[in-house]
């Protein structure tokens, strides 16, 4: 088969241990996430999305911090952008907490024995009738709360989408077929997203997809069921085989989908 970069890309992928999708798009997120460190951190459309998104989610937040510090041995990049989101997040408190003095202010004015007899009886209802606390961020100011999302996870969404089309489109060609049944196969996330794209337009690559999946989770579970029979008293002293001993993680990968970190740091492999 003609082999083009996303194709190879794929290829690359199905070597790995762990979803290849999943290291796709953790790979495509740190590439992002270095071209931001490495020439735009003072781009001006890429701090408008950074703006609007009050930086980056927990996990992307923390890798720019990390690649930053493993890259450059400094934080100057992460410096620039949180030095004018803390301006921004100043400003947003600034004006929470003089509307709330202006409202603790109104309601002390206001105070009178109702008031008084309203705060007791609303004390003892909600002692026997408490109401469920929810949180309504909409009166907060922008600079507390993100107008958007994480630029990081909408760039890597899209690789993500562009990955998935492409290996069920490769799954109508032996080689890659192949490939993928050598690989490590789709977490359940994007196993989902696979057949849902197959379904209609790619029937045979959906069956093809479902029949890979149902034997690598049947030798999954069987692997499961060893490592947890081998844990019993009686059978403490058999050897448990490397397939085993990495079941447990294995099992949580497939159901959740690859941690970050597995783009850098191997986890055990099924075999």
């Amino acid at each position: 088969m003609d082999m083009d970069l996303l194709t190879l890309e794929l290829k690359l992928a199905f070597r790995e241990t762990g979803c290849p999708i999943c290291r796709l798009r953790h790979k495509a997120a740190q590439r992002y996430i270095h071209s931001i460190l490495w020439e735009n951190v003072n781009d001006a459309d890429t701090r408008v999305y950074l703006v609007r998104a009050l930086g980056f989610c927990h996990i992307h937040a923390w890798q720019f911090q990390k690649m930053e510090e493993a890259v450059w041995a400094d934080g100057l990049g992460t410096g620039i952008i949180y030095e004018d989101l803390t301006g921004r997040a100043l400003a947003g408190l600034e004006s929470y907490v003089e509307e709330q003095e202006k409202r603790v202010s109104r309601r002390r004015a206001q105070s009178g024995w109702w008031r008084r007899w309203v705060a007791r009886f609303s004390t003892w209802w909600g002692q026997w009738f408490p109401r469920p606390i929810t949180h309504s961020y909409q009166k907060l100011p922008s600079g507390l709360i993100p107008q958007a999302r994480c630029r990081v996870c909408e760039m890597s969404e899209l690789s993500e989408i562009s990955y998935l089309s492409w290996l069920v489109r490769g799954c109508a060609e032996a080689e890659f077929r192949q490939w993928y049944q050598a690989s490590d196969g789709l977490c359940l996330p994007h196993l989902r997203r696979a057949l849902a794209m197959a379904e209609e337009e790619e029937p045979e690559a959906a069956l093809f997809l479902a029949r890979t999946s149902h034997d690598k989770v049947a030798r999954l579970r069987a692997d499961l069921q060893e490592y947890v029979r081998k844990h019993a008293w009686e059978f403490r002293d058999e050897p448990k085989l490397p397939g085993e001993q990495s079941s447990w993680v294995r099992a949580v990968a497939f159901f959740a989908g690859e941690w970050p970190e597995v783009a850098e740091h191997e986890r055990p492999a099924n075999s």
